[in-house]
């Protein structure tokens, strides 16, 4: 077992590697690190050579965002451990590595994001670029972020806020279960806080949670509470948030 480790940024992408041939292993590794370094995420990266030991790490750690697993491998094959695996801990992100192609619509039966041949290694380093996103914005999303004004620190857990609405002096920050607070800051200053974690104008009052629309139409958005709030009359920046709203929701799913 071998675990490598930058610390560049605040989320931790934990990842797995598990091949029973040490020479793919390090391979696997290589790409990877690559992939991750050039993109400055924080990692750690823990490798196994054998199905056993890995889901005997999986059962004591669940926090394994990422799983790299061959398919043929002695004990228990990599379809049978992933399948164990997925029983507890549905949310790992899969990607299957194998010498044998011939099982790569097989695979799809385990829902993994991608299957990648061992002779195209180069698509090892597309799966990782895009799902290592999709698992930061995830991981990102569940964070409560911190804001601070005239002293005052105000916590703002992203997951259940529905929307920000700019008053004169103040902002409302609405939460699912009709909780409500005011905080002493400009909509602006709360907009450049939030605006890489799914948040969008949808007018000049209003910054909604993307993951929490249930329908965003030409002259309103539904919010998954119920509450409806307009949309801009501006044809150029509705389509503007509706772009914004549909590139995010892509980057939350596989």
């Amino acid at each position: 077992m071998q675990i490598g480790e930058n610390k560049i940024m605040n989320i931790t992408l934990n990842i797995v590697i598990c091949d029973d041939d040490k020479n793919f292993v390090e391979k696997i590794y290589d790409t990877v690190v690559e992939v991750l370094d050039e993109n400055n995420y924080k990692y750690n990266i823990v490798e196994f050579y054998g199905s056993d030991e890995l889901i005997e790490y999986c059962e004591e750690n669940k926090n394994t965002d990422i799983l790299l697993a061959d398919i043929d491998m002695p004990d228990m094959n990599g379809f049978d451990a992933v399948k164990y695996l997925q029983k507890s801990q549905p949310e790992i992100a899969v990607i299957f590595v194998s010498a044998h192609e011939e099982m790569a619509l097989q695979s799809f039966a385990y829902s993994p994001y991608q299957f990648v041949s061992k002779r195209d290694m180069g698509r090892l380093t597309w799966a990782m670029e895009n799902l290592a996103k999709k698992v930061y914005c995830r991981k990102l999303y569940g964070e409560v972020i911190h804001m601070e004004f005239n002293n005052k620190v105000y916590h703002i857990n992203v997951k259940d806020t529905l929307y920000f609405k700019g008053k004169r002096n103040y902002v409302e920050v609405h939460r699912m279960g009709g909780e409500t607070e005011e905080i002493r800051i400009s909509l602006k200053s709360v907009y450049d806080k939030v605006k890489d974690l799914g948040f969008i104008y949808v007018q000049r009052s209003y910054i909604v949670n993307c993951r929490l629309i249930r329908d965003f139409n030409s002259k309103e958005v539904l919010m998954s509470d119920g509450s409806k709030i307009s949309v801009t009359r501006s044809s150029e920046k509705r389509k503007e948030a509706q772009i914004k709203y549909g590139k995010f929701m892509r980057e939350l799913r596989w």
